[in-house]
């Protein structure tokens, strides 16, 4: 619910900014504006088998993620405030050796594929060119995670794996910097958190498990905006 009330409050903020500028208003960060940016991440993401209670391990997901973002801010003064969405794809892998598993070629895989994100931002203007900015907000992913054994030490090779979308929260800092009138450029650190999701995989050999993944994020992002 708290996640839904979020959404709910940033999209009647990115409606308000919507509204055009006052005519005149010298504000060079008034308006709206769309972009492309790309980024590197780390996920850490531990699991857990729900039925006995035991830890399967951990991992490190790396990998880039390239997309778009469309926003609008208001300005006073020296302060600037709006809200932004984007949509990326993602290509994060990481994975470990399922703990007391069924043999030492029994790994865990996962693989992060698309996150998107609805954010609220604040900011103040360093100087007219460049602004430093703190935001907050809702972030979406799909994660795929994958438990296979090419060799298990009895019975025969198997693999499962489970696609699921999850929600969670972000908070994250950046600095904004003017190119001419209507390009600007930025560099930006977010953190995620998507807290835990059960994930029941059914595997080739008709075998089914249920799973708790836990999974926090962190990028570190470069991108152009194109303000109209």
């Amino acid at each position: 619910m708290r996640c839904y009330a979020l959404v709910a409050g940033l999209a009647g903020l990115l409606a308000a900014a919507v509204q055009p500028a006052q005519a005149g208003s010298g504000e060079p960060w008034a308006g709206c504006y769309g972009g492309a940016h790309a980024g590197y991440g780390w996920a850490d993401i531990s699991g857990r088998d729900t039925f006995i209670g035991a830890d399967i391990g951990s991992a490190t997901a790396r990998g880039r993620a390239f997309g778009g973002q469309l926003g609008c801010d208001r300005q006073v003064g020296n302060w600037v405030w709006g809200a932004q969405v984007s949509l990326a794809n993602a290509d994060l892998t990481g994975s470990h050796v399922f703990l007391d598993g069924t043999g030492p070629s029994d790994r865990v895989s996962n693989d992060i594929k698309t996150l998107a994100t609805l954010t609220g931002r604040i900011g103040y203007t360093l100087a007219p060119e460049t602004l430093a900015y703190l935001k907050a907000g809702g972030a979406w992913t799909k994660t795929n995670h994958d438990d296979s054994d090419p060799a298990p030490l009895a019975g025969a090779p198997y693999t499962g794996n489970k696609e699921v979308g999850r929600s969670g929260w972000l908070v994250g800092l950046g600095l904004e910097r003017r190119i001419g009138k209507k390009l600007s450029a930025y560099v930006e650190y977010q953190h995620m958190d998507f807290g835990g999701a059960n994930v029941t995989i059914t595997y080739s050999d008709a075998a089914i498990a249920d799973y708790s993944f836990n999974q926090r994020m962190d990028f570190l992002t470069l991108g152009l905006n194109y303000r109209f």
